[in-house]
């Protein structure tokens, strides 16, 4: 930064270093904000969860069990494939917001379109492999029938959060991030609807339709 301050030796007035500050906090505080008040309702979650299986009828252990098959175990085993989706909208997101700002509408809706179908085609093929292998990925990996179940259930949630995934760096790239903050936060506050009122009917099946509910948001 200094050696190439140096080189181009451009001196910017009050009112352009105030331009420059209000364009970069437009873009900044939205996204800082976004994993700030996401990572506060995702702990709320986190401890309300548990006491929803309780107020379903488990025992307090039980509940702690059944809580960490789920957090520990069937939840990351879902998540870990969509790494691949995750690189592909690191990488996606520069080359959006180039045909962007180049104003190149036809080769942004192209790009657009290919990378969601792929997406939700990675995400359907995760599906089904859950779907049928779920329950012995589980016994397979942990010896566990609860996660082996688990992972079946939220199954139907991979095709959703992949194309959300891809999504939200689409939206990054052009410059919506305030619209990702609003969309994130109403995703969790949904799922916070779901285990304060839903979980203590339904249980866990209560928490898994309120997950598919907002991966679909």
């Amino acid at each position: 930064y200094f050696y190439g301050r140096k080189l181009t030796k451009v001196s910017l007035r009050l009112s352009q270093k105030l331009a420059m500050s209000k364009l970069i906090l437009s873009l900044s505080i939205p996204v800082s904000s976004n994993r700030f008040v996401l990572s506060l309702l995702q702990s709320a979650e986190a401890l309300l969860l548990p006491m929803a299986l309780v107020s379903f009828g488990w025992e307090r252990n039980q509940a702690l069990s059944l809580y960490g098959a789920f957090a520990a175990m069937a939840l990351p085993i879902l998540l870990f494939p969509t790494t691949i989706i995750n690189s592909m909208s690191t990488v996606l997101l520069p080359s959006v917001s180039e045909q962007h700002s180049l104003g190149n509408k036809k080769k942004l809706i192209q790009i657009i379109r290919k990378s969601l179908c792929l997406s939700f085609f990675f995400g359907c093929c995760l599906n089904l492999a859950f779907l049928f292998l779920g329950k012995w990925i589980g016994l397979f990996l942990f010896s566990d029938a609860v996660c082996g179940n688990y992972l079946r259930k939220i199954a139907f949630i991979a095709p959703f959060l992949c194309a959300s995934t891809t999504l939200e760096s689409i939206l990054n790239g052009l410059g919506k991030m305030a619209g990702c903050f609003f969309n994130n936060l109403c995703c969790v506050c949904l799922r916070l609807v779901f285990v304060v009122f839903v979980m203590p009917k339904l249980g866990m099946n209560g928490y898994f339709i309120g997950l598919l509910t907002s991966q679909i948001l």
